[in-house]
């Protein structure tokens, strides 16, 4: 009898206990990540470390202001005219805007899926992985961005090419 309960209890155990969960995403909470309309005053500073070489920036009205450390300005750039160091960010078909803030626009999303635990936001052939409303990584041909975050804001964005990592932004 206590063999057959023990029996019993165990089948109950592993059939409920141990099941498998399944896979699932959140798009409940995607308008978190969205940008509704052109920022007005949007204002981001840090430093960017492009080959080891730290570069301090400025972006404001998509315009992009590169110093050297002691504060030498080194130019002034938007996305059709940014310098050759930076010239994959002009292949990116996404704004600077987007990729600085980790907030995308919400025209031209083409598919919403989910995979590995992550809402799959496919947009202009680009894939933004999020979880828990944020934007963890990007995908596009062999460029991949990762974001950081302290709390709700983005610290650190980190571009690889295939698995060289081509730039490290810290943001204020």
């Amino acid at each position: 009898m206590v063999r057959l309960l023990l029996i019993i209890s165990t089948a109950i155990f592993i059939t409920f206990g141990c099941s498998v969960k399944k896979q699932t995403c959140n798009t409940n909470n995607l308008n978190k990540i969205f940008l509704a309309k052109k920022t007005e005053n949007l204002k981001i500073k840090g430093t960017a470390y492009i080959k080891s070489k730290p570069i301090l920036f400025l972006f404001k009205q998509d315009k992009l202001k590169l110093f050297t450390p002691f504060g030498k300005k080194l130019g002034e750039f938007d996305k059709n005219s940014i310098p050759e160091d930076l010239k994959f960010l002009k292949d990116l078909p996404i704004s600077l805007e987007e990729i600085l803030t980790a907030k995308i626009y919400k025209n031209n999303i083409a598919n919403i899926a989910c995979e590995n635990n992550f809402t799959v936001l496919t947009k202009d052939k680009i894939k933004f992985y999020i979880k828990n409303s944020k934007i963890k990584f990007i995908k596009w041909q062999n460029y991949k961005i990762e974001y950081s975050y302290n709390f709700d804001k983005v610290k650190l964005i980190k571009l690889y090419n295939k698995d060289k990592i081509l730039l490290k932004v810290y943001l204020k």
